[in-house]
């Protein structure tokens, strides 16, 4: 089950109320100081009879809770603190409460990731399957991320690549990125009148993205498809609708089901919980496909 955090919470008493131990607790959430807890915080409360993945601790995204460390969060994530304080560009004797860092492994060439995305366009877009784009562009995707504004030129030239896909996955990570060099706007701004409609919509929405960072925060994302944003982790909660294209604000990112919902692939369906920014409503936003966040 889900339970929220409650002021004067301790770890203690969660795990008494549900008759579980306080170390099956840590072991199904992102814990860095089981001594301190954060109200309002989403903690999966496990059944023996069900086994999920950690909740928040599955890539792209996390965001930093009170007292988290880098070495803590490098442990729970399976990688190692440079490449967490290089991916997200942070001071390593710092990591900001609040903030919203790369998890993956997302460290590679930009030289190598180009020619791969370059080469798999031009004489393969129309065979690709959906694990390709997946695994090739949806996961790249956050590799241009985690490489910064070194990826802006790579991805510019990728912009004029044949294939759609390559146009709209390019599109996609420099709205991740989320910089306002005046060569990506110039270069997103043009593709809005493109003939293909998703690659036409995608640059409105990750130049809409760009701004909302340079208003806001990391934290600002824009839904790419229609959506349901549900009061719980349950497809069957209460739900509004969202149009493609809606500002929404990260809370907690990758929450499983606590009942173990599949998705079209057989994996526990996760969600991201969000706060819809135009109403203030939060709720949860299922995961699509390959569980891929639907946002940039």
């Amino acid at each position: 089950m889900l339970y929220y955090v409650k002021r004067f919470d301790t770890l203690q008493k969660i795990a008494n109320r549900f008759n579980v131990s306080e170390q099956s607790i840590i072991k199904a959430n992102v814990i860095c100081d089981p001594n301190y807890l954060t109200p309002n915080t989403p903690l999966i409360i496990p059944d023996s009879n069900i086994d999920l993945p950690k909740s928040q601790g599955q890539p792209p995204y996390y965001i930093v809770q009170f007292r988290d460390t880098f070495l803590c969060l490098s442990k729970e994530f399976n990688t190692t603190v440079n490449n967490l304080v290089y991916m997200n560009r942070l001071n390593p004797n710092m990591i900001p409460t609040g903030y919203e860092i790369l998890i993956g492994n997302y460290l590679q060439s930009p030289d190598e990731l180009s020619k791969l995305w370059s080469d798999t366009g031009n004489y393969k877009c129309d065979e690709l399957s959906e694990y390709q784009v997946h695994n090739i562009y949806y996961n790249g995707s956050f590799v241009w991320q985690a490489l910064g504004n070194q990826s802006i030129p790579y991805l510019i030239e990728l912009l004029n690549n044949p294939c759609d896909i390559v146009k709209y996955y390019s599109i996609v990570s420099l709205g991740r990125i989320g910089s306002s060099n005046n060569k990506v706007i110039s270069n997103l701004t043009k593709l809005i009148n493109y003939e293909n409609e998703l690659v036409s919509n995608a640059a409105k929405w990750a130049l809409l993205r760009i701004s909302l960072v340079r208003d806001h925060s990391k934290r600002m994302h824009v839904t790419t498809t229609e959506s349901r944003i549900y009061d719980s982790p349950d497809l069957n909660s209460n739900s509004f609708s969202v149009p493609a294209g809606s500002p929404i604000m990260s809370l907690n990112w990758s929450i499983p089901s606590p009942t173990n919902e599949k998705n079209i692939f057989g994996e526990t369906q996760l969600y991201d919980r969000v706060r819809f920014f135009t109403t203030g409503q939060d709720g949860y936003l299922p995961r699509v496909g390959f569980n891929e966040i639907n946002a940039i």
